[in-house]
């Protein structure tokens, strides 16, 4: 009996001593990562993003190597990439899900470092035959990984990520995408939830992760983020009933939820931000931050928020602005708004570290930055104005009192800015007279309140004012009461939406205005209000014109040349403004493609008298232009461009064209159109000279480079000297003037004055005096628009 236990005694040593001899059992007992086999699916992703983007693995799904059923996997198309690429074999690799998910082997990487090119230690080592269909280990994975990432480029890179969570923790992710301190980022096949409320580093193209390098930061701190909800609970816990807190955060649009063990927490409180600091998942300390103020906003300026009663308010450096009626949602510094009292802004130490956005934007006033005499600028040197009626001059917490007719004056260094701007304000129904302004009416005069603040070099004047009574003094700056009422009140619905958009828009953000009194916005005060232009804003009080409920950017100029453009006027996205089509503005229906430039040569050279137009000065015009003077206008444009300009592409040495830094072009050998949008709009201009040759982009570069303001042009049978930067418009075709056969210079056919998208004023003066209504006015010039309200 004895005798037997120890032949099993000795059986069961042999056995141990068999498996321990087997590098496997010693994988097994450490269960070292390093030894653990890398799939043929993640090789796959890891090899294709070193190769190609995302975008180029998902092309090559059109001709998938896979059955149709498994196409669907994460990993196919990176896959497939590698198969059309050459770098994989159908034969050493087959296309099937059971292949991808098992391991890769040493006769797989040989081969794929072989197809690359890639010159690696671990392929010059001699290994045994009987080894190459063994799985690849992670450990030599990772190091010819590296070596394949060397000699790939720049293309991957690596990142410090905040990772805020996954779609295990956020249902609204889509699959196989995670929310970070960088926006939303891929991580197919990757299991990142153990990384959740850490900082990581990983090795990342584009907006997808290869793989996590490895954790830089367990512990870290969510800075002024939207306490959503701060209340005891009771949980039912491996013990039973347990009490403690449950805390909910809004995090870069994300809602974050812990439960906090202690209920030591103060619940009652108003809604503000908090920093929230974590370590291992778990929150260790919890700063809300109560203290808030309000008041209206004058300006945003770079470090501080200058708020009406408080002056300039410091703002910390990792400030948010959330908006908290509705829907929550994180917004930037450019959403606070100006003139308004609906935020509330959370301060601490003195700082202001949280803006809270507590209800809708109220379009009722309008603050305008008033420039200098000719628009010239938007510094004065001296500012002085008096009032037809009694009024205050309030600076810090001084208010003096003057009586009608006084005259004051204030110059750049006066102490009471040091008190901050200055707020004149009428009593009621007062006008401010700026007697240091002229305009086209002369000295102007101007409803609500004037500030004067001081800046670089003078001071700034802004105009608060109804947005109404600024619609009373803009209509007739922008279109002449002899259009007629149906006319002037199409004008007065684009211009209230087009100075809705641009209240949202905050231009003047730093000095406290929404917009200024130029061309660059809408002309305002530049000629004296009549009635019709107060009784067309009366009758439209409050519409706007809106495009899925939205407010649009009604944009109008002067005069079309026959035909209107579309969205991408100015080179942007024509999606972006699906309202605006290319229309043609004629009697009887016309399908012209201008975009062709034969076609549009003979458009632009005739004239078509059903066009509604065609009676109006700049429907056609034309200019002739030396070819040394049209060589210095586009050697002065390059000139003055700066750096970082994206208007123009340089020709490279293998005659394509990129961003470059040019100056001259030397001497003008050739200058054409090359390509059109809709409605015939030059969008981009070939300009080849001795020393060089651009292309230049869109509309408004192209109405520069081309402009000199002695231009005399010839319109519709009379001449006259256009004053001005840009040509009158970008519907243009440059006709070769030749002596003999030597190039001389350009007559330069155009139609029409100014963009060519949206509204046409004068085809809306001529649709108003054949009987339409402003309504239908507008429903012909913006695509699929609603007249609504905004109070």
């Amino acid at each position: 009996m004895r005798r037997g236990k120890k032949i099993i005694g000795i059986g069961i040593a042999v056995v141990c001593l068999v498996l321990m001899l087997q590098p496997s059992f010693f994988s097994w007992l450490s269960s070292d990562p390093d030894d653990e086999p890398v799939s043929r699916a993640e090789a796959a992703k890891e090899t294709a993003l070193l190769i190609g983007s995302r975008t180029e693995c998902e092309e090559s799904l059109a001709g998938s190597c896979f059955p149709e059923e498994e196409q669907g996997a994460w990993y196919t198309k990176y896959a497939d990439f590698l198969y059309q690429k050459g770098f994989w074999t159908e034969v050493e690799t087959p296309a099937s899900a059971e292949k991808m998910e098992s391991a890769y082997t040493y006769s797989e990487l040989w081969g794929l470092l072989e197809r690359m090119g890639v010159s690696s230690q671990w392929t010059n080592r001699e290994t045994d035959r009987r080894e190459w269909e063994e799985a690849v280990p992670r450990g030599l994975w990772e190091q010819v990984w590296e070596e394949m990432r060397e000699q790939a480029g720049g293309e991957v890179e690596e990142k410090s990520l905040l990772l805020y969570g996954t779609p295990a923790e956020f249902s609204d992710l889509p699959a196989w995408k995670a929310a970070t301190d960088q926006g939303e980022i891929g991580f197919e096949g990757l299991s990142l939830n153990e990384y959740v409320d850490c900082k990581v580093n990983a090795w990342v193209r584009e907006d997808e992760i290869l793989k996590i390098i490895g954790t830089a930061e367990t512990g870290i701190c969510y800075e002024n983020v939207l306490i959503t909800e701060l209340k005891p609970e009771v949980r039912q816990g491996e013990k039973g009933e347990e009490t403690g807190t449950l805390l909910s955060f809004f995090l870069d649009g994300y809602t974050k939820t812990y439960h906090l063990e202690s209920r030591e927490v103060e619940t009652d409180y108003e809604p503000t931000v908090a920093d929230v600091t974590l370590s291992e998942g778990r929150v260790v300390r919890l700063d809300l931050k109560r203290e808030s103020i309000t008041g209206k906003v004058l300006a945003v300026k770079e470090n501080a928020i200058e708020i009406q009663g408080y002056g300039d308010v410091p703002v910390q450096d990792t400030m948010k602005v959330y908006k908290t009626y509705g829907e929550l949602e994180k917004q930037e510094r450019e959403d606070i708004h100006l003139g308004n009292e609906v935020q509330r802004f959370i301060v601490a130490n003195g700082a202001i570290c949280g803006v809270l956005t507590e209800k809708a934007f109220e379009a009722t006033n309008i603050r305008v930055l008033l420039k200098t005499n000719g628009f010239s600028g938007i510094v004065h040197d001296r500012v002085e104005l008096t009032c037809d009626r009694d009024f205050t001059v309030t600076c810090g917490e001084r208010t003096d009192f003057c009586t009608a007719g006084q005259v004051l004056s204030w110059q750049p260094g006066d102490a009471c800015f040091q008190e901050g701007r200055v707020i004149i304000s009428p009593s009621e129904g007062g006008k401010i007279q700026v007697l240091s302004l002229t305009r086209g009416s002369g000295t102007p005069l101007y409803g609500g309140r004037m500030e004067l603040l001081a800046a670089d070099g003078g001071i700034v004047l802004i105009n608060e004012i109804l947005l109404e009574e600024y619609l009373v003094d803009v209509l007739p700056s922008e279109m002449p009461e002899s259009y007629g009422l149906e006319a002037l009140k199409a004008q007065a619905v684009c211009a209230r939406s087009y100075a809705c958009r641009q209240m949202e828009g905050n231009t003047y953000l730093a000095y406290g205005a929404h917009v200024d009194d130029s061309v660059s916005f809408q002309v305002y005060n530049n000629s004296n209000a009549s009635e019709l232009s107060r009784q067309a804003v009366e009758e439209t009080y409050g519409q706007i014109l809106a495009h899925d409920g939205k407010i649009i950017t009604a944009y109008y100029f002067s005069t079309s040349c026959g035909h209107t453009t579309d969205g991408a006027a100015w080179g942007g996205d024509e999606a972006a403004f699906p309202y605006l089509a290319g229309n043609w503005l004629g009697e009887e229906s016309a399908e012209l493609d201008l975009t062709r430039e034969e076609d549009f040569r003979t458009f632009i050279q005739g004239t078509d008298e059903t066009a509604y137009e065609a009676s109006f000065p700049w429907y056609r015009w034309q200019v002739t232009v030396p070819l040394s003077q049209m060589a210095d206008r586009i050697n002065a444009y390059l000139a003055s461009l700066p750096a970082s300009s994206g208007s123009v592409l340089v020709k490279q040495g293998d005659g394509s064209f990129a961003p470059g830094e040019i100056s001259s072009i030397g001497t003008l050998i050739r200058a054409e159109v090359v390509q059109r949008g809709e409605g015939g709009v030059a969008r981009i201009l070939e300009a080849e000279g001795t020393a060089g040759s651009v292309r230049i982009l869109y509309q408004n570069a192209i109405r520069t480079a081309l402009c000199d303001p002695g231009y005399c042009y010839t319109r519709n049978g009379d001449t006259i000297v256009r004053e001005g930067a840009l040509l009158p418009s970008a519907y243009i075709y440059l006709e070769p003037i030749k002596e003999g056969d030597v190039l001389s210079g350009y007559t330069i056919y155009g139609g029409g004055s100014g963009h060519g998208a949206g509204m046409s004023q004068n085809a809306a003066c001529h649709l108003g005096r054949i009987g339409k209504r402003y309504d239908e006015i507008l429903a012909y010039f913006y695509r699929d628009c609603t007249l609504a309200r905004v109070y």
